[in-house]
């Protein structure tokens, strides 16, 4: 990869796929972001699940590993479903 398109991508946000977003969606997506985490955190928790019993069925992650992982998601869950999860400011990039 030439050291301008290093350059390009380093200056442009991963989820802008390249276009330009109007100051209004921009304003709307980024002031809400910790709102719409914290709305979206027990999916984001049941799909990191699902991602880590695959990649033990694919022998990525040891057995051990993947019940320390369960555990502490099955944690996570339960605080997102009592809405105790938190994000702070500095949490978001």
């Amino acid at each position: 990869m030439s050291n301008r398109m290093k350059k390009k991508i380093a200056g442009t946000k991963l989820w802008s796929l390249g276009k330009e977003k109007s100051g209004r969606i921009e304003r709307f997506t980024v002031n809400r972001d910790r709102e719409l985490d914290i709305q979206l955190a027990e999916f984001d928790i049941l799909g990191t699940m699902a991602h880590a019993m695959m990649l033990h069925s694919v022998k990525l992650l040891t057995a051990r590993k993947l019940t320390r992982l369960k555990n502490e998601l099955n944690r996570l869950y339960r605080l997102a479903k009592q809405g105790r999860i938190k994000i702070e400011p500095a949490m978001k990039g």
